[in-house]
């Protein structure tokens, strides 16, 4: 089956003031149709700018992006049209990514607009109707501003703009992490739903690991722009080989309630912008000798669908 959207050695600059501020290196993924993927790793890691280059929002200084087999930066006008219609996104800030000045109902038909613009305004309308029907929200919605919304409600009509031009892949990035844990749930729960009923892929960026591992099949972690490792759901919340990928567990909440210890060391002071050369993690392994600070661990397969990108890998006791 060819691969929804791929990314192949994907690297991402930012300038700054300072130089340039490595964001992304070396990372590839393949998303299949219909799968949720998800990417966790801590602040700073780059899953927003990976989530931002694979939707086309950024231009990589190195790599390819390819959708359907499609390299992003050889489409035409047209290309880019069908992209932008066939990826969608969901942001982390509920309110703030509606326009104040439009209803819910506006900004929810946007994208049949944009996409549909011979869709009569009574069929757009109905659509719109149907879809805060299936997210859980009410007729009366649709006339609201999004200051009359709760957090809940306003990622509840996200998800309905997002679906409602008919998405084959949605990026989530922080979708929930804005939200109580109460809410958190019922988002998580249609997210799950949207993606069995529509068979719509989902690229699930969050800091929430008891969320990914409800939602995701594989799950990929990155560290300083870097992938450390990509396995599927049980073998990386049940077997994780990369030491930064079991400190980042051990650190997380519990998945079933209460907080574990916290035993992440603590983050890397060195400048972002002229990294150390080895692993990008050797300042915080508890595992690290000399050779990790020499050279960058490559990606290996381990197992089925499992890579890791650590020399001592095969030493660590398995968990």
């Amino acid at each position: 089956m060819t691969a929804l959207l791929e990314a192949e050695r994907l690297a991402v600059d930012y300038p700054t003031s300072h130089g340039r501020l490595r964001a992304l290196e070396e990372v590839s993924l393949a998303l299949a149709p219909g799968e949720t993927v998800g990417v966790i790793g801590e602040s700073g890691s780059g899953k927003t700018t990976l989530g931002r280059a694979l939707a086309g929002l950024v231009r990589p200084r190195a790599g390819e992006v390819r959708f359907r087999g499609r390299p992003l930066a050889s489409l035409d006008r047209a290309g880019r049209r069908a992209l932008r219609r066939a990826v969608a996104l969901v942001f982390q800030d509920p309110a703030g990514s509606f326009d104040p000045r439009r209803t819910i109902g506006e900004s929810v038909a946007e994208p049949l607009t944009v996409h549909e613009p011979g869709l009569g305004a009574a069929a757009r309308a109905a659509r719109v109707l149907e879809w805060l029907a299936r997210v859980g929200l009410e007729p009366a919605h649709a006339a609201a501003r999004p200051r009359e919304l709760s957090g809940g409600q306003c990622q509840r009509a996200a998800l309905a703009r997002a679906m409602i031009a008919g998405p084959e892949l949605v990026i989530c990035d922080e979708a929930v992490s804005a939200l109580d844990v109460s809410v958190q749930a019922g988002i998580v729960a249609l997210i799950a739903e949207l993606a069995r009923e529509r068979g719509v892929g989902f690229l699930f960026i969050s800091h929430q690991l008891a969320v990914v591992r409800r939602l995701a099949s594989r799950v990929l972690v990155l560290y300083h722009g870097r992938v450390l490792e990509l396995a599927p759901r049980e073998a990386l919340f049940g077997a994780p080989r990369h030491p930064y990928t079991r400190l980042l567990l051990d650190s997380a909440p519990s998945l079933d309630g209460p907080a574990a210890s916290a035993r992440l060391a603590p983050p890397d002071a060195s400048s972002p912008f002229a990294r150390a050369p080895g692993c990008p993690f050797a300042a915080r392994c508890p595992h690290v000798e000399a050779r990790c600070r020499e050279r960058v661990p490559p990606l290996e397969r381990i197992g089925t669908g499992h890579e890791v990108a650590c020399l001592r890998q095969a030493e660590l006791e398995p968990r």
